[in-house]
């Protein structure tokens, strides 16, 4: 499957929205309650979960890729990486030596296994990675799609998917919302990910029409709109699935269908920050630490300056740890296990 340089974009664009949204309290302090303008940002988030529908479905349905295949795929795209960032968090919560900071032996284990744990430090349903949360999301989609694949129509193993987590969903008027594990494995937030499955089935009937840009234009347009005019009303007190997730659904479409313009005209170093997307993601909370332990005051005396000198960091960190470490790392683990390499830009 060829590279959509514009999927490649929006990886960027939405890796940098989670690190714009855990930075600018470092700047001003935390903000109770949290205005709009700044909870959007954690929409990247969301903008992440559309898209990974979107590629895994695809690569799901390539008729040459076995299940067995596919899972070790994914697996070496996902695990690797992410264990070695909840790796160094811990180090590095050890080597300060706060113990009230230190996490239990069970959640270090749930977050390994992406396994939902509340927080006894925050008292929220995340690991004390923090960002792994969000890959509890991925991991179970993840295993799900895995189990469709033994189903060989397309379109009874979509509606397996779709049924399954609509169930899942439907429960969650019966579940404990103390619970984490109950309360992820219910979120209406899987949605995003059927959403991006549909984008995905509809985007080959779409590209028969000349006028496909124009829709993509529109959409974007719909999106902005969206999250100017509608998003702030309903945040935070509706569902995110409403007030993030639709906008997310409509930019993600949009930029799918723009795809002949991003094609006509590359930008080299946007696709750069979305093929890096996945580093960056793991490790802009290190580089936004980093940055605060080495220039101090100065950054919080200066916020302008210092969030571009924080977010150069967090790009030019990022970029490294995915040429430096990704990269090489998914290559060995590739040729390790044998597993041919998918062409594909993973979500993560």
């Amino acid at each position: 499957m060829n590279t959509l340089i514009g999927l490649q974009y929006l990886r960027g664009f939405a890796a940098s929205l989670v690190a714009v949204y855990h930075l600018i309290p470092k700047l001003l302090g935390p903000q109770t309650p949290e205005p709009f303008w700044l909870g959007v940002m954690a929409g990247g988030v969301d903008v992440f979960f559309v898209i990974s529908g979107f590629i895994i479905w695809l690569t799901a349905s390539r008729a040459t890729v076995s299940p067995g295949e596919w899972w070790k795929s994914r697996l070496i795209r996902i695990v690797p990486m992410y264990w070695l960032a909840p790796t160094v968090t811990l180090v590095l919560i050890l080597v300060r030596g706060t113990p009230d900071a230190y996490p239990y032996p069970s959640e270090v284990i749930r977050a390994f296994l992406f396994i939902p744990v509340r927080s006894h430090i925050t008292g929220g349903f995340e690991p004390y990675f923090t960002p792994g949360w969000s890959l509890n999301y991925e991991f179970l989609f993840y295993a799900v799609v895995a189990l469709t694949l033994f189903l060989r129509r397309p379109l009874v193993r979509l509606a397996v998917i779709a049924v399954f987590f609509t169930a899942l969903v439907a429960c969650r008027k019966f579940i404990n919302p103390e619970d984490a594990i109950q309360f992820r494995l219910t979120s209406p937030l899987y949605f995003e990910f059927l959403a991006g499955i549909a984008i995905s089935l509809a985007l080959p009937k779409l590209r028969q029409y000349r006028f496909m840009p124009v829709l993509g234009a529109l959409a974007v347009v719909a999106s902005v709109a969206f999250c100017l005019f509608i998003s702030p009303r309903l945040y935070p007190n509706s569902a995110r699935i409403v007030f993030f997730g639709v906008p997310a659904i409509l930019l993600t479409a949009g930029v799918v269908m723009l795809e002949p313009l991003w094609k006509r005209w590359p930008v080299a170093a946007l696709k750069l920050i979305g093929d890096a997307s996945y580093s960056i993601y793991l490790s802009h909370s290190l580089f936004i630490n980093l940055v605060f332990a080495a220039l101090g005051s100065f950054v919080t005396a200066q916020p302008v300056i210092g969030s571009l000198v924080t977010m150069v960091a967090i790009y030019a960190g990022g970029i490294a740890v995915y040429h430096l470490i990704e990269k090489p790392l998914l290559n060995a683990m590739r040729s390790a296990t044998g597993v041919g390499r998918l062409q594909q830009k993973a979500s993560a």
